[in-house]
């Protein structure tokens, strides 16, 4: 599935988001909780969410990113974030949420921290 906020993929049994645009405010956590949500039931909620391309995070983004995780773990699933640019690793690292997500360096690495 691709929109021009979010390409879905699958990548061995998970389902991997990259998300393609450089600022993730209301509309565009909007548009990728959806197709995130919805990419679930098929990848056993096992998810990569692949901020390459992000620059900017805002607060719903966080938020976006607090919903897939508990639907992931209310279904038998997991998440996980990849690719993030240290200032925005260190925005989660101030609000503790690094310590509530699966943070990885690169996408093969969250793939297997999701059993994928």
């Amino acid at each position: 599935m691709e929109t021009s906020i979010v390409t879905i993929e699958r990548e061995g049994g998970a389902a991997v988001g990259r998300v393609m645009c450089h600022q993730v405010a209301a509309r565009e956590a909007q548009v990728i909780q959806e197709e995130m949500t919805a990419a679930g039931p098929g990848a056993a909620h096992r998810l990569v969410v692949d901020f390459s391309s992000v620059t900017m995070l805002a607060s719903m983004g966080i938020g976006m990113l607090v919903s897939i995780n508990k639907v992931c773990k209310e279904k038998g699933g997991r998440m996980a974030i990849c690719c993030l640019r240290p200032e925005l690793l260190e925005v989660l690292k101030l609000t503790k949420l690094d310590r509530f997500f699966t943070i990885t360096k690169d996408r093969a690495s969250a793939v297997k921290a999701v059993g994928g």
